[in-house]
């Protein structure tokens, strides 16, 4: 259909090799927005439990309110790509999320974070900030866990403001150690 065209004419696949897509999700006024809330409440001194596992710096959504927010712009926004993306991961029937904002600066999770995958079936991904606010920091991915290729690094993805980045949860993946600045991603 065109509406079909037209979603698929904003979505680029990001390397060859690698089920990984890009496509325009978030307005520069929308990302300010989500990082003054969330340094609304980081200066507020309550409790802030870890993103996830992994992160040591970040909020996650739901413990502020906003999982509501979030719920609507999976239903509205994402899982249309999904369907499209990945029918075969269940992307016809997104039914839960984990939304949480991740921090890395050179004082805070400066490493990076190692490789991993998500257990998750379908990973979403975008940057809060200019690319310019920091260095480093991009996002690598090697192939999908259980596969010949897991352990084979495929390429870096550089974060783009306004971009969001869909892929198989099961690709590995880690963010790079950040040299200067700082980079917050949803």
């Amino acid at each position: 259909t065109d509406s079909v065209g037209a979603l698929q004419s904003l979505i680029t696949k990001e390397h060859p090799q690698a089920e990984v897509y890009s496509f325009p999700f978030l307005t520069q006024d929308f990302a300010k927005m989500l990082l003054q809330e969330a340094g609304h409440y980081t200066n507020s001194g309550l409790s802030s439990p870890k993103p996830n596992g992994m992160n040591n710096y970040g909020i996650k959504w739901s413990h502020i309110g906003l999982d509501d927010l979030f719920t609507r712009l999976r239903d509205r926004y994402l899982a249309p790509i999904a369907k499209l993306l990945f029918p075969h991961l269940g992307g016809y029937s997104l039914d839960h999320q984990h939304s949480y904002l991740v921090h890395y600066d050179t004082q805070s999770d400066a490493h990076g974070l190692d490789i991993h995958h998500d257990s998750c079936d379908i990973t979403f991904n975008a940057a809060l900030d200019e690319p310019g606010a920091y260095t480093g920091s991009g996002l690598r991915f090697c192939g999908l866990y259980s596969t010949p290729l897991y352990r084979n690094y495929t390429f870096t993805y550089q974060h783009v403001l306004g971009r969001g980045i869909l892929y198989d949860g099961r690709m590995r993946h880690g963010a790079e150690p950040i040299l200067a600045g700082s980079r917050t991603n949803l």
